[in-house]
Formats: structure tokens, sequence, C-alpha cells
């Protein structure tokens, strides 16, 4: 079963989908900017609807791709908010996001950035034997690991952006390349030369519950 809700960005999820997820830091994006641009994707959706009477799957997931484009161009450009490229922070995320490997989703590949995380994951099934919802499994990587970050920052406050970028993955060959992207992606930011020398990425560093799909 697949599933549409919004907040204030759309969300979808698939029973079994593998997703793509990006998060940020709190501020690491001036608010009227990105509300501009969210704005500018309102504006065309509009535009759609007035046009062909409705808004496919398809034309929303393209205006959303678009929003994520300029966030992550953004972001690999900010050099403010970056609490995350001190080590104590990684790992504290990285040890968070390994244990909720165990009991609330299969883990694949991912990468954390100075002021963002990319990863790919799977719901696991709770005690009734349906898919966790990822609402709650993101309740799990970010609440828990703001308050891990914070108490090894020596920090307090809100650690991370209220709304997340979600897609689902539809083949194998889309996660092989959304793969590729995450690992690649701090030698995109010139923070390395290799994936495999960037210390927080599943390019260097396998974490227990890391899978792929079959």
């Amino acid at each position: 079963m697949e599933r549409f809700y919004r907040r204030r960005l759309p969300h979808w999820e698939k029973d079994s989908a593998w997703y793509f997820l990006t998060f940020r830091l709190h501020g690491s994006i001036p608010y009227v900017m990105f509300e501009k641009w969210k704005a500018e994707a309102e504006q065309k959706r509009r535009r759609f609807i007035q046009r062909f009477g409705q808004l496919s799957p398809q034309i929303e997931r393209s205006i959303d791709s678009e929003l994520i484009r300029k966030t992550e161009r953004y972001l690999d450009s900010q050099i403010h908010v970056r609490h995350l490229e001190q080590s104590a922070a990684a790992e504290a995320f990285v040890n968070n996001l390994e244990r909720g490997a165990k009991d609330l989703y299969r883990l694949g590949p991912w990468v954390i950035m100075p002021n963002h995380v990319h990863l790919i994951l799977a719901s696991q099934q709770d005690e009734q034997g349906e898919p966790i919802r990822l609402s709650r499994i993101l309740q799990h990587i970010k609440g828990a690991s703001a308050i891990e970050i914070n108490r090894a920052l020596k920090r307090s406050g809100t650690l991370w952006q209220r709304e997340y970028f979600d897609r689902i993955i539809r083949s194998m060959t889309d996660f092989r390349r959304k793969a590729i992207y995450i690992e690649f992606n701090p030698v995109k930011a010139r923070l390395c030369d290799k994936t495999e020398d960037w210390p927080w990425s599943s390019a260097s560093r396998q974490l227990a519950g890391y899978e792929l799909p079959e």
C-alpha cells in the first residue's frame, strides 16, 4: 500500500519500500530563503492544476526534486551551522543510527555531512507484523540523536530542522544511483578526495545491520 500525506512538505510511504532520506540542521538554511523556494514550488503546483485539472504523483515528485536540488546546493556551500563536522557529534549520531538498525529499520548507504544527513533505509515490522511508520523511525533517529549530540557538544536547543525530504526508491537502478550520490557527497562538497576517505559514511564504515535490498 502506498500512502501520501503532507505536513510542510509532501511525504510518501509504501509498505516494504526502501527510502532515500535527507534531513538538515536547524538554521542551516535561512528561513526566508527556504520559504521563498517552497512558495515557488507551490506556484508550479497551482499552475499544473489550473492547466490539467490535477497534479500527478510524477509531477509532484519532479517539483519536489527541484526543491531538494536547491536545498542541497546551498547546504554544500554553507559554512556557518556545521555541528556535525565535529567528531563527537558525528560519532553520537552513528551510535544512535546503529541502535535503530536492530529493531526499527534496515539500514542501507548513509553519510553524515557537516550540516545534513543522507541515508537509505527500509522499515522493519512492529509487534503486529505491520511496517513501522517512517514518522516513528525519524522520531527515533532525529529525537534521540539530538539529545546525544547536544550532550556531546555541551549545547542546548533545537538541533534538527523539523521537516525532512523522503523519496521511495522505485528500482535497483534507482537504489544504486542514490547510493552513489550518498557516498560521493563528501567528494562533491570537496571535503575529501575519495569516498572511502570520509570517516562518516558507509563508504568507509559499515554499521551493524547494514544491508542491500535483495
